[in-house]
């Protein structure tokens, strides 16, 4: 075997693209007082998909998976409790992989009167991706991500659909996001789409990322309205 320099060849690493990193979740919710109850079906892709596999290795007790789902799909606050779960294609590095799951998020409803406020933005996950204002140095992700998040709210027979937010759009070259709202039925369907095209950001990349987010956290303040007949 030969060990000479001759031998070695520098190759760079490819580039992951975002959507070969991603959470896609479906979940379908339901009132109850002033909680939402939901059922949920997440598929997870690329890196995430192999640091949730990693992180699981070691936990074979039922609760500690469960706690620490509690803290990785958390949805609204921190009142977000998963009630039961069910995993799919767990350690199958070739396929996504799913977790079907149930919940409920107590005291996520305003009423006033005969008004009902919903905020159905429960995965505020661009703000995840804020910097320090103050930072000075470039800093690195370990890999570009995609997230879609739907939503779908089935609006109880007594209820009207009184009002819905503006669909939202935002981009640039290092981020994008979507917020749209429809109505289908007794059914007010929210679509959140985010993607983050980067990896490493400096102090300017940093900026432009900054104030891409503080727009979609304005969006994620919107909330729906459904009124009693």
């Amino acid at each position: 075997i030969s060990y000479g320099k001759d031998n070695y060849k520098i190759k760079k690493v490819p580039v992951v693209p975002a959507k070969q990193n991603a959470i896609v979740e479906t979940t379908n919710l339901t009132l109850n007082d002033n909680s939402l109850l939901g059922t949920s079906m997440i598929n997870i892709s690329g890196y995430h998909k192999i640091n949730i596999f990693n992180y699981l290795e070691n936990k074979t007790k039922d609760d500690d998976i469960l706690e620490y789902y509690n803290s990785k799909f958390r949805k609204g606050s921190n009142k977000f409790l998963i009630d039961s779960f069910k995993e799919k294609n767990k350690f199958d590095y070739d396929t996504d992989y799913i977790v079907d799951y149930t919940f409920n998020l107590k005291d996520h409803i305003t009423k006033l009167g005969s008004e009902v406020f919903i905020n159905l933005n429960l995965n505020e996950k661009a703000s995840n991706y804020l910097t320090d204002v103050n930072r000075e140095h470039e800093i690195e992700y370990k890999y570009k991500n995609h997230y879609d998040y739907t939503n779908v709210l089935e609006v109880p027979e007594d209820y009207v659909i009184d009002y819905i937010p503006e669909n939202f759009s935002i981009s640039n070259n290092l981020i994008s996001s979507q917020i749209n709202y429809k109505i289908k039925e007794n059914k007010v369907i929210y679509n959140h789409s985010l993607t983050t095209n980067f990896i490493q950001l400096n102090k300017e990349d940093q900026e432009k990322v900054n104030a891409l987010i503080k727009e979609i956290e304005k969006a994620y303040n919107e909330v729906i309205i459904i009124k009693a007949k």
